[in-house]
């Protein structure tokens, strides 16, 4: 690792490869680390990421207890003191579901995409939902109901004939043909390391039974992780 806590490597990132493993039907090279800003009150370098990253408008996708807590409002004056102007999306669910990507898609189309940085702040529920919301709101891929379809985007294992899992499920119906909304990431816990990679996990809340699925794309790996230190003080 740099100094300025770049990890080298030229494997792509986030490359996907189809393999002939029947179960791993779908793989995922995680290289390198995405850029990591670290110490006490780092969190207030995150207008000037945004800037960096050549965009203007930041989304925020947070939970209310973080809202609650104060520290969403934080991170708004950090943003708006560098000119960023600010969405918030903060009704994340402790398990986030296909609902919530929708509900984030509809905040992050209030501005121009291709303008707009979204900024994940949280645990790993926070973040695996702005990873959807950043891909899919991106390809904008919707179903014959007008709703966007985020499980073609995912990957549904179901059981052949011999109990195993069917290959063919652990591929996602769509594939993107776009890449998604760049992400900041800034996680106030220690130990899901979802700020690490593109991968996430999203319940079908459209289901009669929900289960949760898999959804993972190189391109929602965050562009760059914020860890301050002081954000993980009021944990219960």
């Amino acid at each position: 690792m740099t100094s300025k806590g770049v990890i080298a490597g030229n494997t792509p990132r986030g490359e996907g490869l189809i393999t002939k493993n029947g179960f791993n039907a779908y793989s995922i090279l995680v290289n390198p680390l995405p850029r990591m800003v670290a110490g006490p009150g780092a969190v207030s370098t995150v207008g000037k990421e945004v800037l960096a990253l050549g965009r203007k408008y930041a989304m925020i996708v947070t939970d209310p207890g973080l809202t609650k807590a104060g520290l969403t409002g934080q991170l708004v004056t950090a943003l708006k003191s560098t000119g960023v102007e600010v969405d918030v999306y903060d009704q994340v669910s402790a398990n986030p579901t296909f609902q919530n990507v929708r509900d984030g898609i509809d905040v992050l189309l209030k501005r121009p995409i291709n303008e707009t940085t979204i900024v994940s702040l949280g645990g790993g529920s926070s973040m695996d939902c702005a990873k959807a919301i950043s891909v899919i709101g991106s390809d904008g891929t919707r179903g014959s109901d007008g709703k966007y379809d985020i499980r073609s985007y995912c990957r549904y294992p179901v059981l052949g004939t011999d109990d195993k899992i069917e290959p063919s499920s652990m591929v996602p119906a769509v594939l993107p043909q776009k890449p998604g909304v760049p992400i900041i990431a800034i996680p106030t816990t220690s130990g899901t390391a979802s700020e690490t990679n593109g991968g996430a996990v999203i319940t079908d809340s459209d289901a009669q039974i929900p289960r949760k699925l898999i959804f993972s794309d190189g391109s929602a790996q965050a562009k760059v992780n914020i860890l301050d230190p002081e954000l993980t003080l009021g944990l219960p």
